[in-house]
């Protein structure tokens, strides 16, 4: 008997961090809610609710919030996850700029910033400059304690030694291990994920249980193509952790050859990078548009007057990339059979409804009838970037798992 008494305290204590991830998990999902209403949730006796509780209260992760409507019409004293006392660092790379942003642990947005990527700037310098900023974020916020970074990477991302593949049209970028370069933040972990898979688990958690989010696929349409894969309320991220590369599937076999080593992969022919290179092209065959005062200096401001206001060579370009892009949904809605797809960032915000009628009209003409009746397709309309919410919510996710390993005044 004597024997089995530390198996049984390890289950035990096993056991109580297990309930007290799954009760802050079910706090962030569900804003703030009452002690009854998360032990009719979660299954657990009330007593224990309450232990879980007076423990987050004593060390500030959690905070009570007054009075609120309870069930069967009784008031009720509200808790909520404390975003104030205990926050996270987002950060996005993209293929020109680096955001970065101090988070709340619900989601909150306490302050953001940007600096610029050149297309020839290393990653190492980056990176140096990426730990400028972060540290200058925590030292204008000694009032809260930042737990973990949570960052996302474009391109394929190979989660097992946290190695990004290869990032097209960014030099300096293959094969580097961030976390070796990332040691130097100090004690703070850090955690790495695809950029289309942070989109994903943002529009994921943004949307609650709505009805269709179970199974949908956000697509990253940008510098590069990508996305995230939710079915059954789960991310599918494969094997390596680099599913959802749409933009290096080939709709060309004998196409041109892509950075990846493939050929006529989606990227080469539809992102942001493409539609700008091919604008230039036809201005410098001297085809008439407005943007013949830019050109050789083509900026995205530019580029959208042009569309929106109706000019011939720039919208005829513009849409002929959304018609490539609409070919990558119909292989995807093919493969995963999502209810729904979003489709957000750059080249969704150059011209929205001219982006999401081509896409609806050609996604419409080369699907079975039968799936169309029962697929929506909409644009992002979040008002944070969901790639920017996405990497908070990696380091997030990590702190609610293991709340203990983060926060050394939690009970363990």
């Amino acid at each position: 008997m004597d024997a089995a008494r530390p198996h049984n305290g390890i289950n035990q204590a096993l056991q109580q961090q297990l309930n007290l991830s799954l009760i802050l998990r079910m706090l962030w999902k569900e804003g703030t809610c009452s002690r009854a209403t998360l032990s009719r949730l979660s299954g657990l006796q009330r007593p224990t609710i309450s232990n879980i509780i007076r423990d987050c209260i004593q060390c500030g992760l959690v905070v009570e919030q007054g009075l609120m409507e309870g069930e069967k019409g009784r008031r009720s004293i509200g808790i909520a996850i404390n975003g104030d006392r205990y926050r996270v660092i987002a950060v996005k790379v993209s293929r020109r700029v680096c955001s970065v942003m101090l988070m709340g642990l619900s989601g909150e947005c306490y302050e953001k910033e940007r600096f610029p990527i050149t297309q020839q700037e290393d990653a190492t310098i980056t990176i140096a400059n990426l730990r400028t900023h972060i540290a200058q974020i925590i030292a204008r916020n000694p009032q809260c304690q930042v737990l973990a970074v949570g960052m996302t990477v474009p391109g394929p991302f190979k989660r097992e030694n946290e190695e990004i593949i290869f990032v097209t049209n960014l030099v300096g970028w293959e094969g580097v291990h961030l976390m070796e370069e990332l040691k130097k933040l100090g004690n703070i972990p850090v955690f790495v994920g695809n950029d289309a898979n942070a989109a994903a688990s943002a529009c994921l958690w943004k949307s609650g249980n709505q009805p269709g989010t179970a199974d949908l696929v956000y697509i990253i349409a940008g510098y590069g193509i990508g996305s995230g894969i939710v079915s059954h309320g789960r991310l599918l991220t494969g094997s390596l952790g680099i599913a959802g590369e749409i933009g290096h599937t080939s709709i060309c076999y004998d196409g041109p050859k892509c950075e990846c080593g493939n050929r006529g992969c989606l990227e080469c022919y539809c992102s942001a990078l493409v539609l700008e290179r091919n604008l230039q092209s036809r201005l410098n065959t001297g085809e008439a548009s407005v943007l013949e005062a830019v050109s050789g200096h083509l900026t995205w401001e530019a580029i959208q007057k042009a569309i929106r206001g109706g000019d011939e060579m720039a919208t005829r370009e513009f849409v002929q990339v959304c018609r490539y892009l609409a070919v990558g949904i119909v292989n995807l809605i093919n493969q995963y059979n999502p209810s729904k797809v979003v489709v957000g960032d750059l080249l969704a915000q150059l011209a929205p409804d001219l982006l999401l009628d081509t896409v609806r009209t050609h996604v419409c003409s080369l699907v079975r009838p039968s799936i169309w009746e029962n697929l929506t397709i909409e644009l992002d309309s979040m008002e944070e970037d969901p790639i920017l919410l996405g990497a908070g919510l990696l380091a997030v996710e990590q702190v609610l798992e293991r709340p203990a390993a983060f926060i050394p005044d939690m009970p363990r």
